[in-house]
C-alpha cells in the first residue's frame, strides 16, 4: 500500500511539474524574443549613426579635396606664352605669373643664326649670338629687366 502511495504521487507530481515547467520555458521563451528585440532595436539605432558618420566623413572629405585643390591651384605656377613681341617689357616669351603675388617674371630669347647650303662645296653654320632675356616686375614701381648675349661661342672663337 505504501508502494502505492508512493507510486501515485510520483505520477501526481510529474502531471503537475511537466506543466509548470512547459510555463517556465514560455516565459523563457518571451524574454529571449524580448531581449532580442531589444539587441536588435540598439544594433538598428548604432547601425544608423554609424551611416550618419560615413555620411559627414565623405562631405568633409568632398570639401576637404575642393580646399587641397584650391591651395594646389593657388600655389601653382602659372605658364603663358605671350608671343614675340608682347608682354609686360615688350620682349615676348613666357610670362610667369608668380603665386606669392609679388609679381610677374617674363623669360625669352632670340639668336642669330646663319646657316649656307651649298651644292659642291663646304656649307656653313654660324651662330652668331644667342640671346637669354629675363624681366622682373617685383613692385609697380619697380622693373628688373636683363638680357644675357652669347656670341660666337665655342674653343675657335677667334678664328670667326
Amino acid at each position: 500500500m505504501v508502494k502505492k502511495l508512493l507510486i501515485s504521487l510520483l505520477i501526481c507530481s510529474f502531471g503537475v511539474s511537466f506543466p509548470l515547467q512547459g510555463v517556465v520555458y514560455a516565459d523563457e521563451i518571451e524574454d529571449l524574443k524580448l531581449e532580442m528585440r531589444k539587441l536588435r532595436e540598439d544594433y538598428e539605432s548604432k547601425i544608423a549613426t554609424l551611416q550618419q558618420k560615413i555620411e559627414e566623413i565623405g562631405n568633409k572629405q568632398a570639401v576637404s579635396e575642393e580646399k587641397l585643390e584650391k591651395k594646389i591651384e593657388d600655389k601653382t605656377i602659372s605658364l603663358d606664352y605671350v608671343g614675340r613681341y608682347q608682354g609686360p617689357f615688350g620682349k615676348g616669351g613666357l610670362l610667369i605669373k608668380n603665386p606669392s603675388g609679388f609679381g610677374n617674371v617674363s623669360v625669352g630669347g632670340y639668336a642669330d643664326i646663319e646657316f649656307e647650303n651649298f651644292e659642291n662645296s663646304n656649307s656653313t653654320f654660324d651662330q652668331a649670338r644667342f640671346i637669354l632675356n629675363i624681366g622682373a616686375q617685383p613692385h609697380e614701381r619697380l622693373l628688373f629687366y636683363s638680357e644675357y648675349e652669347i656670341e660666337h661661342g665655342g674653343p675657335h672663337a677667334s678664328d670667326v
